[in-house]
Parts: C-alpha cells; structure tokens; sequence
C-alpha cells in the first residue's frame, strides 16, 4: 500500500484558528470567547457557573487530607479524549486561563515528587516533565482542532512592562510557555477596556 497521495489538486478544508487572547481582568477576554461560534469554555477560577457559556471547571481534585486524587492533567485528558471520540455540537474550545493550567501541572509534578519546585528534582527532569505535559495538552488541542474542525482559544492574564516611559501589553504566560502556545497559534490578540468601549487589537 503506497503512502504517497495522488498528484492531483484537491479542495482545501476551511482551517479552524488557535489563537491567543490576552488582557487584564474584566477586559472582555472571556467576552470575546464567547462571540466564537459554540464555544465550550475550560474554567480554571471556579467560576463556570457565573457566566452563560457552556463550561467546565478544571482543577486538581483533592481527598479530605489535601491530596490529588484527580489531576487537572487527567481531568483535561479525558475531556480532550470525549471531544475526540463523541458526537457534540462544540465549534471553540476556551482554555481559561493557559496561565492556570500550567501552574496545576506543577503542582502535580511537585506534590507527586514531594518536592517545594520543580527545580528542586535532580538533573533538571522536573523541568522536563512540566514541558513535556505543557508540550502534549497544546499538540493533542491542535490534534483535536485540525480533526473535528475546533477552534481553540488560549487566554492568558495581562503584564504591562514599562521602559523609557512606553507602557507594552504582553500575555503575563511565561515566555517559554507562551512560545510554545504562540507557535501553535496563528493570531495573538489583545484585549483592553478603555472607558466603556472593549478594543481587540491583533499583536500578531
């Protein structure tokens, strides 16, 4: 059986976007995601049931004693595997907030290991396994996007760096994190509150 396709043109599928959306609290980042079309939002504050969208809450799930007995890793997994693998209606996928998400990974490699940071587990492999987690949750919601047509949607909280004066807007998501977010995205867009008026301006 040849791997190869036929050398013939064929009709390209409209591609669904991944995109960044980035701004200070009640900025209308949330706002935003909710005007893409069937949006199912992936709630990291315990606020799910305060707003209209369908949504879930995501988090580690702790016993009486405070440990993980669910994980937000297994929690995420397993909603990525039922969109994968079941008939719904959902178009958007909102992670909310990418900033969240990656703080409970660390937590779970921590408390898994008994350590304060993952730098504290030798030869660097803390390090290595919160990427590799970040790393799979990113390639397994682009899987999941260019498979059932999903647009996926990170939003992170807003810094504001001040040099010479000149205030810039960046997603307040780490920079090693946001570069693996941004490389799997095709817009980062910012969102701002000025006055009564939301403002979306592309960043890139």
């Amino acid at each position: 059986m040849s791997l190869l396709p036929k050398n013939e043109r064929k009709v390209a599928k409209e591609t669904p976007r991944n995109f960044v959306i980035f701004g200070g609290t009640m900025h209308g980042k949330t706002y935003f995601a909710d005007e893409f079309p069937n949006p199912l939002n992936l709630n990291t504050d315990g606020n799910a049931e305060m707003i209209e969208t369908p949504s879930i809450n995501i988090g580690n799930q702790r016993n009486a004693k405070g440990e993980i007995v669910r994980s937000a890793a297994d929690m995420l997994s397993d909603v990525i595997l039922e969109l994968e693998t079941t008939k719904h209606t959902f178009e958007t996928i909102v992670v909310d907030v990418i900033d969240d998400i990656i703080t409970m990974f660390e937590q779970e490699i921590t408390e898994e290991n008994g350590v304060k940071s993952v730098g504290d587990i030798g030869w660097g492999k803390g390090h290595q396994m919160l990427e590799m987690m970040v790393r799979v949750f990113v390639m397994r919601l682009k899987e999941l996007s260019m498979k059932k047509q999903i647009n996926i949607l990170y939003l992170s909280r807003l810094t504001i760096i001040e040099e010479n004066d000149v205030e810039t807007y960046v997603p307040s998501l780490k920079l090693k994190w946001l570069n693996i977010v941004n490389g799997n995205s095709d817009y980062t867009i910012l969102c701002r509150k000025i006055g009564k008026n939301y403002i979306r301006k592309v960043e890139r």
